[in-house]
């Protein structure tokens, strides 16, 4: 052999060995951010001598969030592009309707984006109210057909192709095609579908809530309704009296990493026909990534980070005059939307 072949076999052989070497290193990730010490900044979004109200917020990234309320009675919703808020421009009302509702929204990117809500007006001076939807294609934001409904509350997704939406006595289902009405179990008194969570085709959520008015005792009552891919029905309920303030879920659902969890007075866990207490305090919403890294919001401005074991309070953000609604987070990013009582002016903590 030559010792030009044997060079060549030295060095090839060394490449490879070079090569293998840095493909079982790899790179490694880069570690779970410290969710404690986030930095916070807070923008107030107002127009003078307007209320702002301020009521869910969602995200495709921390570049593209938005963010839905009121403002002076009628819908306001922004768009955050990593620097700044602007309001988005979406469809008006259809006559007898004049004002809009704006209650939920989320998306699967920043190209297709799903907002519920309703539209309000007056008919012989009796108050109406409709479904709203629209869709965000990248460029505009649509609105969808819909089936007769009243307005809807929540909103939640499996795929673009499949979403599902709760209002007043109503749910719909959007099948990839079309919106349609979907039969679920109903009280005389009514229903108003609070929150819908869905973590598969076959495995979803709602809260109902329903407010009787019974002299001389109040009741509320909550239900819990589940789809199994077939057909809708309760499963879990909470009945409220000023005697029995007692809950066992909260009226509020949320999927993280693919679990069921509700809040609202406390923070629960779904666990098998059942659920887990996390907490029986101080929880009225809830998002994170996975159960070790969670943020809540409470009344008077409290919000909580949990690791699994303790809570770890951000004082700098409590304030008794604030009253959070929403909350989204990548787990690096935190956005959480309310408003400032008496001035009224809608604010959003961003932390990161």
């Amino acid at each position: 052999m030559s010792w030009h072949r044997a060079f060549s076999l030295m060095l090839t052989a060394s490449t490879l060995l070079f090569l293998q070497t840095c493909m079982d290193k790899g790179v490694d990730p880069p570690p779970p951010k410290d969710m404690r010490k986030l930095t916070w900044r807070v923008d107030t979004l107002y127009t003078p001598g307007a209320q702002t109200i301020l009521t869910d917020v969602w995200g495709s990234s921390s570049k593209n969030v938005i963010a839905l309320g009121w403002m002076s009675g009628r819908h306001i919703v922004y768009r955050y592009n990593g620097s700044e808020w602007k309001v988005e421009p979406i469809p008006a009302p259809d006559p007898p309707f004049d004002a809009l509702d704006p209650r939920s929204v989320t998306g699967f990117g920043a190209d297709d984006i799903i907002l519920v809500g309703g539209e309000l007006g007056l008919r012989e001076g009796v108050a109406i109210d409709t479904a709203y939807v629209i869709r965000y294609n990248g460029t505009r934001w649509i609105k969808m057909g819909l089936p007769q409904g009243r307005g809807l509350f929540s909103v939640s997704s499996i795929s673009s192709g499949e979403i599902w939406a709760g209002g007043r006595d109503v749910v719909l289902h959007w099948n990839g095609v079309q919106w349609k009405q979907v039969q679920v179990p109903l009280y005389p008194q009514g229903m108003q579908f609070l929150s819908i969570v869905a973590l598969a085709s076959n495995d979803v959520y709602m809260n109902g809530f329903r407010n009787d008015v019974v002299q001389p005792l109040d009741t509320t009552a909550y239900f819990l309704y589940h789809y199994n891919g077939t057909s809708w029905s309760i499963v879990d309920s909470v009945i409220q009296t000023v005697s029995s303030p007692f809950r066992s879920f909260g009226s509020q659902l949320r999927r993280i990493n693919n679990s069921l969890f509700s809040a609202n007075s406390g923070l629960w866990k779904r666990q098998g026909n059942g659920w887990i207490t996390i907490r029986e305090r101080d929880v009225f919403r809830v998002a994170g990534t996975n159960e070790k890294n969670m943020i809540t919001i409470d009344s008077g401005g409290k919000v909580y980070h949990y690791d699994g074991i303790d809570w770890y309070q951000f004082k700098q953000l409590e304030n008794p005059d604030a009253e959070l609604r929403g909350i989204w987070t990548d787990g690096n990013e935190v956005f959480i939307v309310g408003f400032i009582q008496g001035g009224l002016r809608g604010i959003i903590w961003h932390g990161k």
